[in-house]
């Protein structure tokens, strides 16, 4: 446990020291480059145990890559899973050809488990920081939010969240109004795990909605949330019946079909940051327009998680609502004018997430990564 807590300590440190630097300098990059290298070793010289899925296919791809004399050979060779044969065919292709990569570049699985934080924590950073070139948010208490709340889970959820990552940063060229610019991010983020495509749909219409016109975000923001509390009790087997009339049936897991009832753990877990940022609500000003969809996006977490009473991937799409809480957390700290009162969110917004990753990682055990083991 304590190789986790010195590694946010520190990186989170940088990151506080460097947030004011102009992202011009050679300094902030350098300096930047060192606050990212600290996880990617956590996550690289961390056991193969470390992390549920890491044995289910890390490191049979990475098996599989070592031993292919080429990639095409890669590709055509598989292993016996359980009940059946699996191969890299069997994964998306992002993930795929990172391992195979690490293996052509890297001595051992270490660098494949270095390259998958990499391609997790470098495009969450970018995110921050592009948004920060905007709305002058504070970089380290976006990091903190990913490091206590999802880094752990990252090291189990590998293929998701590289692909959760790429399209957070989707996200922030929708803020931008770039929509070109989300399509092509949300493309790549799909290369890594094909439930992305569906989610950048969703968040792609709840913007649409949401900021179709220049007034009125509050009003719609709560329809839209209202909305999607209907089709997650109601209208899942609606749903479940469109994805298969129109050849989408390889995402109804991802839904779930059957009748949701109450997961009191997710409540307790996730409304406290939702109701967090609510309870700030009136003190942010005039700066909060794009918190509407983050925030949005956060309450249909909450509503999301409850589907893991049908099954686990189903809970697993609630995530990538729910961490968009990285963008939203700083958003709101910089939108509160008060000194006292932005000293007061800072305090609780970090309470929050440490508390979260005790219950969650350490006493719960969720994810398989704590405590940690090197290799």
């Amino acid at each position: 446990m304590a190789v986790y807590l010195v590694g946010f300590l520190v990186s989170f440190s940088i990151a506080k020291t460097i947030e004011k630097w102009s992202t011009k300098s050679v300094g902030f990059w350098v300096w930047s480059f060192v606050l990212l290298l600290i996880p990617c070793l956590i996550a690289g010289l961390r056991a193969d145990t470390v992390g549920t899925d890491v044995l289910v296919y890390a490191l049979p791809l990475y098996d599989l890559a070592e031993s292919s004399t080429s990639l095409s050979n890669y590709y055509s060779a598989h292993w016996w899973s359980v009940w059946r044969y699996m191969g890299p065919a069997d994964y998306e292709v992002g993930f795929s050809l990172l391992i195979w990569l690490s293996s052509v570049i890297g001595s051992n699985f270490s660098s494949a488990l270095f390259a998958i934080q990499a391609f997790t924590i470098c495009p969450i950073y970018i995110a921050l920081v592009k948004v920060r070139k905007s709305s002058s948010i504070s970089i380290s208490l976006g990091l903190l939010v990913y490091l206590l709340l999802y880094f752990n889970v990252s090291l189990n959820l590998m293929r998701q969240w590289i692909a959760m990552a790429f399209l957070l940063l989707a996200i922030t060229y929708l803020q931008d109004r770039k929509q070109l610019h989300y399509l092509i991010w949300s493309i790549i983020a799909f290369l890594f795990h094909d439930s992305a495509i569906l989610v950048s749909f969703i968040v792609y219409v709840l913007w649409r909605y949401v900021y179709s016109r220049n007034s009125g975000y509050y009003r719609r923001t709560l329809i839209a949330a209202l909305i999607s509390l209907l089709v997650i009790v109601f209208g899942l087997r609606i749903v479940a019946s469109l994805l298969s009339t129109f050849g989408f049936t390889g995402y109804i897991q991802y839904i779930g079909a059957g009748e949701v009832s109450v997961v009191p753990s997710q409540l307790f877990l996730l409304a406290p940051g939702v109701l967090l940022l609510l309870f700030f609500w009136k003190r942010y000003g005039n700066n909060k327009n794009q918190l509407y969809l983050l925030i949005l996006s956060m309450i249909i977490g909450v509503f999301a998680s409850q589907l893991g009473s049908i099954t686990d991937q189903s809970s697993r799409l609630a995530q990538y609502f729910s961490y968009q809480a990285i963008l939203a957390f700083p958003l709101a700290y910089s939108a509160i004018s008060d000194r006292n009162q932005r000293r007061l969110f800072w305090t609780v917004s970090v309470l929050y997430c440490g508390v979260y990753w005790v219950i969650v990682y350490v006493a719960m055990g969720a994810n398989q990564t704590v405590p940690y083991m090197f290799a």
